[in-house]
Parts: C-alpha cells; structure tokens; sequence
C-alpha cells in the first residue's frame, strides 16, 4: 500500500465524519544530506514519492489534509508542492516546541499560526538513570577520534560537546556518530547516543512510542 496511513483515519464529530490525510513523503533524495545525485527539481523518484500523497489526497478526498517535509528541499521542489496542494507552505522549526532543532515545511489547508516558544532543552528530556546511559555510550576508537576532531588527531573536540543538558540536540539521524549533524551527547569521558525513550521525547512522542 504506497498510501500514507493516515489517509485513511476517519474521525466521528457527532454524526459528521471528518477526513483527515496527514503525511509526507521520504525526504532522501531531496535533503542537503544527499551528498550524490540530490534532486533539486520536480522530477526523478523523489517527486514520484511526493505524488503519491497526490493520489491519496485525491482518493480520499480529505476535509483537511497536512503534508511535512524537510526544509532543505530545493525551491522549485516547495513551489510546485505549493501547486500542487493549492496552498501555501508554512515553515516550522520543531525546536520551538521540543529539545531538537528540526528545521520542517508543511502545507495544509486550514489556518495555523507559528508555535510559541516553550524553551524546552535537553535537560528537560533527558534520562536521569546512569546505568541505563551507559548502555548508550559510543566507544572510544582512533579512528573515531579522528573523524570527529576533522582529522587533526589531537584531543577530541567531537560534536558531542556541542549538545549537553543545557542545549537543544541537533537534527537526530540513523547514525548518530558518523556525521557534525548528530544526536550525540557528552557522557562521562565521551560521549553517548540518545537513549530510545529520549528519541521519542524529542520527536515529542511517548516515552513507548518506538515499543508499540
């Protein structure tokens, strides 16, 4: 099924039915991250993905609908979805409402204004038990020393120290530990990755949220 879920969430208001369609389509091929054969127009398999919330949009004929993606798109990506949706793109930073700075546009179709800031940091997530943290903690290696100190082979200066209780994390990735852009943490001598019940906190789930 290439239709995103929740295209197919019906809500019950009384006895009027309420469509919903919210999603979005994967941002690989159009993110900044993507160092080989990025997409920067509306063309190629990233678009292809894209149109495939078209045509739930059409199926279901939602009464209100939201489609997210990553910022970073090219602009003649965001502007034919803006054309394509017949709306407007909004953009939004998750950091406002949570401890990670998530740079996103949405498009949607009823009327939305800019979260308030509700300073949330790190601190405010973050696991307390230290044995459960250590669990989390990335090894020390030569070679990770190395890449995370841009090749200098002096002591570490790695990202980690960049995200600490007192900050907000960066945008989390699948590998936390092989990129500037990461979710590591400073831990001890080193650093750790972000436990599973502090992911789902800052993508502001439930703590269980990755167990269902």
């Amino acid at each position: 099924n290439t239709y995103p879920t929740a295209a197919k969430l019906v809500l019950c208001r009384g006895v009027e039915m309420i469509k919903l369609l919210i999603g979005g389509s994967p941002c690989t091929k159009w993110s900044i991250a993507q160092k080989n054969n990025r997409e920067t127009e509306p063309s190629g398999i990233g678009w292809e993905l894209f149109r495939n919330y078209v045509i739930a949009k059409e199926k279901f004929k939602p009464d209100f609908f939201l489609y997210e993606n990553n910022k970073s798109a090219a602009q003649p990506i965001k502007d034919e979805i803006s054309k394509e949706l017949g709306v407007d793109l909004m953009y939004i930073n998750s950091a406002l409402v949570s401890a990670q700075n998530r740079q996103r546009f949405y498009a949607f179709n009823w009327k939305v204004e800019q979260p308030q800031d509700r300073g949330i940091l790190f601190c405010d997530i973050m696991e307390r038990d230290v044995e459960e943290l250590k669990k989390y903690k990335v090894p020390r290696t030569p070679s990770r020393e190395r890449m995370w100190n841009n090749g200098r082979g002096d002591k570490i200066q790695h990202s980690c120290k960049n995200i600490t209780n007192e900050k907000k994390t960066r945008c989390l990735t699948t590998k936390q530990d092989r990129s500037s852009n990461t979710g590591l943490i400073a831990f001890e001598d080193f650093c750790r990755y972000v436990t599973v019940k502090e992911a789902c906190r800052l993508q502001t789930m439930p703590d269980d949220y990755c167990r269902m």
